[in-house]
Parts: structure tokens; C-alpha cells; sequence
């Protein structure tokens, strides 16, 4: 009798069905690791930025973008990397003394309130940035230098609201 070479289909059912669980357990992990990646990525982009800004205040004792500038009390760049007004990138960069990247990834926002001297700065995902849910990390600088963490919650009481 001739023996035959090859697998069964029970076999190969059963390793197909290994491949779907070990595939369909992956999956979340690899999109955890995601998020916690493009978190830290939001965070070490909004180091530069706040340094920036403090540096700019020690300099002109006032944050970026000026009090006295009524073209744009709020500049952004977008996920393209233009911006609002169309020169926001190259005024950021010359301000802050840095250079903003979006990566296709990102949109900034940096606000200046006239009226306290504070400095509100976003970085904003279309994708949550945070196991909380949070798709943006949101910085205000006080006219003190003192920088708070907040949330949208938190800015609306407050009577900030832009971009």
C-alpha cells in the first residue's frame, strides 16, 4: 500500500483556527500599543512647545502669540500642515525658536487671552490619544509660568474656547 504525503483538512482547519484566535487576540493589543505610542508622541511634541513659550514669555513678557497682534489671537496648524492665518507655521517657528511637525497626525492650536495674559495650547487627533479617551493634550500657561493639564471640561468653565 502507498502511503500518501500531506495534511489532513482536520489539520489544516485546526491550525487555521489557531491562527484566527492568536490573530483576533493581537489585534487589541497591537492597537493599545498604538494609542500609548501617538500618547507619548502627543507629549514629547508638546514639550518643545511649552518650553518655547516660556522662553518667549522670559523674553517679551508675554506669551506667543502677542496682545497687541488683532490679526489672529489664535494660530493653527492642521493635519496637512497648513495653517490659520497661512503663515501660522513659519511665525510659530520663528517665535518659539522651533520647528513644527505634523506627521499627517497632529493639529496645533495656541491661543493667547488678552485679557489674563494666559497661553492655551493644544495638540488634537482625529484617533484617541488616551486609554481615557482623550483624542487631544490641552496646556495652559499661566501668567505666572505655572502649566496646567486640562481638559475640555475644565477650559469651557473657564470661558476659553477655540479652534
Amino acid at each position: 500500500m502507498k502511503k500518501e504525503r500531506g495534511f489532513t483538512l482536520i489539520e489544516l482547519m485546526v491550525v487555521v483556527a489557531i491562527l484566527g484566535i492568536l490573530g483576533a487576540t493581537a489585534m487589541p493589543l497591537y492597537n493599545t500599543w498604538q494609542q500609548r505610542a501617538y500618547g507619548s508622541e502627543a507629549v514629547i511634541t508638546m514639550k518643545p512647545l511649552v518650553e518655547g513659550q516660556i522662553t518667549y514669555m522670559l523674553e517679551n513678557d508675554e506669551y506667543f502669540p502677542k496682545s497687541d497682534d488683532p490679526s489672529s489671537p489664535t494660530y493653527q496648524v492642521l493635519i496637512n500642515g497648513t495653517g490659520i492665518p497661512e503663515d501660522a507655521v513659519e511665525k510659530i517657528s520663528e517665535a518659539l525658536k522651533l520647528t513644527i511637525t505634523t506627521k499627517n497626525r497632529f493639529r496645533y492650536s495656541i491661543t493667547h487671552d488678552p485679557f489674563d495674559g494666559s497661553c492655551v495650547m493644544t495638540i488634537h487627533a482625529d484617533f484617541n490619544l488616551f486609554k481615557d479617551g482623550y483624542n487631544y493634550l490641552l496646556v495652559r500657561l499661566n501668567n505666572k509660568g505655572e502649566v496646567e493639564y486640562l481638559t475640555l471640561d475644565l477650559l469651557d468653565d473657564t470661558g476659553y474656547l477655540f479652534g
